[in-house]
This record gives structure tokens, C-alpha cells and sequence, in this order.
């Protein structure tokens, strides 16, 4: 999955002009990752297992795991993902009677939620969990920046009254 955001701002310099200022995203790290990957055997799995054409439920878990173990409860606290939503994966991960022959266990003694998670939706919860696990080991550069214009500060005067009125 890769996405891109890009932002224009414009911001205001000392002599009162305005500099209008594109950010543009860095590119996905995976060159960092793979470099990592070589150094870490938690990443190189992880990354090996998400790579697979047929990601499977305990494949989800798995991974889910090895980032459990690193990073333990501070996937709570730093706001990656919620105890509800993790709760939500595991036990339909878990759940026989959710999933069928793709849970983790071949009993009926776990209680599937409700309404059980989609594999679609547990991927998307666990690549989410994984991508700030990565930034966290591999930070990603910050956005660069492209001055794309500058207004005089008469300009940015008149621009700026002509849109409060």
C-alpha cells in the first residue's frame, strides 16, 4: 500500500511578503526497511510474512506478535492502535466459530466477537501497527520543501483583505 499527501502553505516572512511553499512527502522507506530487515531478524519476518501473495489469519497474528513483544503496551499508550480494536482482532483470530479452519485454535472454547473482524479489516489494523512500529526503528525524513512563489507583502495585503471581505 502506498499513498502520498503533498501540501501548499504559505507563510509570512519578516518583510511582510508571503513565500507559498510546497511540501512534498518523502518517498516509502522500504530501501530503510530492507537495511533494517538485514539487521533485525523481528523485521525481517515481519516483512517476509507481509510480503507473501497469501497473507493468512495467523500470519496476521503472528506478525501482530512480534510487535507485541516489542513494543508491549506503548502500542497503547502512543496511540497506534486501541485495546478495543486489538481485542476485536484477537478474538476473531482466535475464534473457530469466526473464522472457520483459518483461526489460530481448532476449539470452540473462544467466544467470537459479535460481530468478527473481516480479513481485510485485521490486515489493514496489523499494517497499521507495523508501519509505526517501522517509522519508530526507522524514522521517516521529513517532507521537502519547494518554494513554488512569493507574493510582496502588498500583494499578500490586498489577497488577504480581498478574502475577508
Amino acid at each position: 500500500m502506498h499513498g502520498e499527501i503533498n501540501a501548499r502553505v504559505e507563510r509570512s516572512r519578516p518583510d511582510g511578503s508571503v513565500e507559498i511553499v510546497e511540501l512534498v512527502a518523502s518517498p516509502v522507506q522500504t530501501s530503510e526497511w530492507a537495511e533494517l530487515a538485514r539487521r533485525d531478524v523481528d523485521v525481517e519476518d515481519v516483512l517476509a510474512i507481509l510480503g507473501r501473495e497469501d497473507v493468512r489469519w495467523h500470519d496476521l497474528y503472528h506478525v501482530f506478535e512480534i510487535v507485541e513483544a516489542d513494543v508491549g503496551g506503548r502500542m497503547f499508550s502512543d496511540g497506534w492502535v486501541t485495546k478495543t480494536a486489538v481485542t476485536h482482532f484477537t478474538r476473531t483470530a482466535n475464534s473457530r466459530r469466526a473464522i472457520g479452519g483459518e483461526a489460530r485454535h481448532g476449539h470452540n472454547r473462544i467466544d467470537p466477537p459479535k460481530k468478527p473482524l473481516q480479513r481485510n479489516e485485521a490486515h489493514d489494523l496489523v499494517l497499521c501497527l507495523v508501519r509505526r512500529w517501522l517509522a519508530e526503528k526507522a524514522p521517516p525524513k521529513p517532507p521537502d520543501e519547494v518554494v513554488v512563489g512569493v507574493r510582496s507583502a502588498r500583494e499578500g495585503a490586498a489577497t488577504r483583505s480581498d478574502e475577508i471581505s
